[in-house]
């Protein structure tokens, strides 16, 4: 009898704990589920970050190629505006500055073929280009200049005078004379030169140029124009 009345006594405890059992079972089964999700969801905030790491990278290397074609874009219209502004701030100092006008003030009697015609005399000289002893032109600057030069004949026949720049011939002047007469020719070049050139009038074939101190007939004339 007493033993029946223990067991009855323990009968609804071991119900209360049959029944205890499912629900930590179920509880343990959402918790298991909530870290399965926690974990997918981890796993794909990682994968987007990765992602959004690597659309960063890219951007700014993108960024970075951009700038430096801005940059080089910059330097080379920074170079081209710097390049224009010194060729004009050149111009406008030597627009005036380098010009020669020499004439021949007497006669010469012989000259020979390939001999260079030395306009002795200056009538004007600006920046020291002309050598009036030696005839020759030494280019001061880079540039456009223009040169002219006439020679006059005194009963030679025919004559011709060439302008030379560095030893290669231009244009040429010829006069061509009958009996005891003088004539005057000679012609004109515009040309683009580097400094440090030379220029200088030299004769074709042999002659004699007439020239005193009034009538200056046989002249050499250059000048920068650009």
């Amino acid at each position: 009898m007493l033993l029946a009345l223990i067991l009855l006594g323990y009968i609804p405890v071991l119900m209360g704990a049959a029944k205890t059992v499912p629900v930590m079972d179920d509880t343990m089964q959402i918790i298991n589920d909530l870290q399965l999700k926690m974990e997918v969801i981890q796993l794909k905030l990682e994968e987007e970050l990765k992602s959004v790491k690597q659309e960063l990278l890219e951007t700014k290397k993108e960024l970075r190629e951009k700038d430096k074609i801005l940059y080089d874009h910059a330097s080379i219209i920074q170079n081209l505006v710097s390049q224009s502004q010194q060729k004009g701030r050149g111009r406008r100092q030597v627009t005036e500055a380098y010009s020669f006008t020499a004439v021949l003030d007497h006669l010469e009697g012989t000259v020979h073929p390939g001999s260079v015609i030395k306009y002795n005399r200056l009538i004007s000289q600006e920046g020291d280009m002309y050598n009036n002893l030696t005839g020759i032109v030494t280019i001061p600057m880079t540039g456009t200049y223009i040169f002219s030069f006439t020679i006059d004949d005194w009963a030679s026949g025919q004559m011709i005078a060439r302008l030379y720049v560095d030893g290669i011939h231009t244009v040429d002047g010829l006069v061509s004379t009958a009996g005891d007469t003088s004539q005057q020719a000679g012609n004109t070049a515009i040309l683009v030169l580097n400094k440090g050139q030379s220029v200088w009038v030299q004769m074709g074939t042999g002659g004699r140029f007439y020239g005193d101190q009034n009538n200056f007939l046989t002249s050499f004339t250059g000048a920068l124009l650009l």
